[in-house]
């Protein structure tokens, strides 16, 4: 079942060991500094060349549909050598059929040798493409174009290249490049979108069994642009995929689960399938557990802060940048931990630099206020116009409010009402009382209008704000209105 020629590949490789084996044993015994310096490469190229015999012999057994051996024939390579991408790269695509292995790793290993710009880094790079053009020279198995391509999408994002591969190793019904394929016509990489294909392409591997077409081809159902919309299919496929290990699959129906979205909402369930899915490595399903544990924003809801903080800062050490506010927010105010301001606030810097838009409000409420850091008003208008472009509604009110009084920033009465009305028109209640306010007397607005400012203060009522009642009382009387209306 090999190519030709690779049958005399291995012998070859195994000679070269031996003989390398025998230098290394040697070399070791030897007692100067350089003689153990040589060594070190000897040994080195030594598990470069059992590296790539056991490889070659794990995208056969791969081909064979012997997933389990070729998985653990790659972890035995990886051992060998952890700079061997052939070996990373191969477990990372048996990822799709073993998805318990942790993806995110390999990823994050690829990424680090791939991107090096130092010269380790390109003679690593160059030794390594070598290796996958010969993976793809004729005549190659399916499993070796997949991977060829694999390596020319994810590692060098040559698309046109990896979709052609792709093509031709899902010709010859490689399960991994169908995936891929459908992948690449899902997202336009080498070929023009179509989304219609892709979902065609998925079912076919979803078909044999690939759990994480199963997984894409559910979201297929649930979006509906591709085939006819079925919540119901769409959730039917995503339980096969969890049960299957998919961490995605899994990660997704938590949330589903936690939301209530299409399912009756079952707290235990949602909690069963997160904690499934942040064991596996999903950094976005840790943090929804751990948003869980702190309360889930629901009053009346059971914590335990402790292992809330916990799961924030074990999500936060990848670079999170939700886990990085929630861990910041745990520190800031000791919930579940002992509080570290200062670690706190370089973690909301982190957050910040990343977009999250509640790290940039929590650090404008400091500035203003000058709580924990010196008090610097015009670092905190900054920080809440971000946050207010980037759709925070109290920051949009705050923003405004440092226009009305002139606080951290000239004062603009007109600027002032527009951040306002923003603001009450997405529900913020203190917008809404002081824009009434601004028509109660006619600051800001065309003109006094006391039955606009009445129903501003009649919609912060009811929406619960304790505050309008008394500001009714305050800027309304009742016989102005009444006054009004018979004009």
């Amino acid at each position: 079942g090999q190519r030709p020629g690779t049958r005399s590949l291995c012998a070859c490789a195994m000679s070269v060991v031996v003989a390398l084996e025998c230098v290394a044993l040697w070399l070791s015994e030897a007692e100067c500094r350089p003689c153990r310096l040589v060594c070190r490469s000897w040994r080195d190229a030594v598990d470069r060349v059992n590296a790539t015999a056991l490889t070659d012999k794990a995208l056969f057994a791969w081909d064979a549909r012997q997933f389990r051996v070729a998985s653990d024939l790659l972890t035995a390579a990886v051992r060998h050598s952890p700079q061997f991408a052939p070996a990373l790269l191969a477990l990372r695509g048996l990822y799709r059929w073993q998805p318990t292995l942790n993806a995110h790793a390999l990823d994050q290993r690829l990424e680090h040798f791939s991107t090096r710009s130092d010269e380790e880094g390109k003679k690593w790079a160059r030794a390594h493409c070598a290796f996958i053009d010969r993976l793809a020279a004729d005549p190659p198995t399916p499993t070796h174009m997949y991977l060829a391509g694999y390596w020319r999408d994810l590692v060098e994002g040559q698309y046109d290249s990896a979709a052609a591969l792709f093509t031709r190793s899902a010709d010859a019904g490689q399960l991994g490049a169908i995936f891929s394929l459908a992948f690449c016509y899902l997202k336009g990489f080498g070929v023009v979108t179509d989304l219609l294909r892709a979902a065609q392409l998925f079912y076919d591997a979803a078909w044999d069994g690939h759990v994480s077409a199963i997984f894409e081809l559910g979201v297929c159902f649930d979006i509906g642009d591709s085939v006819d919309r079925d919540k119901g299919l769409a959730l039917g496929l995503w339980h096969m995929a969890a049960k299957a290990g998919h961490v995605g699959a899994q990660s997704t129906l938590g949330n589903l689960y936690y939301d209530g979205d299409g399912v009756l909402k079952d707290k235990e369930k949602a909690v069963h399938y997160l904690q499934l899915a942040s064991d596996a490595g999903n950094v976005d399903a840790t943090v929804n557990l751990g948003y869980h544990f702190s309360g889930g924003g629901e009053e009346g809801a059971k914590t335990d802060m402790t292992k809330a903080a916990a799961l924030f800062e074990k999500a936060a050490e990848s670079g999170h940048v939700a886990a990085l506010f929630n861990w910041a927010w745990c520190l800031d105010g000791g919930q579940g931990v002992p509080q570290n301001r200062e670690l706190a606030r370089q973690l909301y810097i982190r957050a910040i630099d990343g977009g999250h838009v509640n790290a940039m409000y929590n650090m404008a409420q400091k500035y203003f206020e000058g709580d924990g850091v010196p008090r610097d008003r015009r670092q905190a208008v900054q920080l809440y116009e971000r946050a207010s472009q980037g759709g925070h509604v109290n920051a949009t009110f705050n923003l405004g409010y440092c226009y009305f009084r002139g606080k951290g920033v000239e004062a603009d009465i007109n600027q002032a009402v527009n951040l306002f009305q923003c603001a009450s028109d997405l529900g913020n209640t203190s917008a809404m009382l002081i824009l009434g306010e601004c028509w109660a007397v006619g600051e800001g607005v065309p003109a006094q209008d006391l039955r606009h400012a009445k129903r501003l203060f009649q919609l912060a009522t009811d929406a619960g704000d304790p505050e309008a009642q008394e500001v009714i009382k305050a800027n309304i009387n009742p016989e102005w209105v009444e006054e009004e209306a018979d004009v």
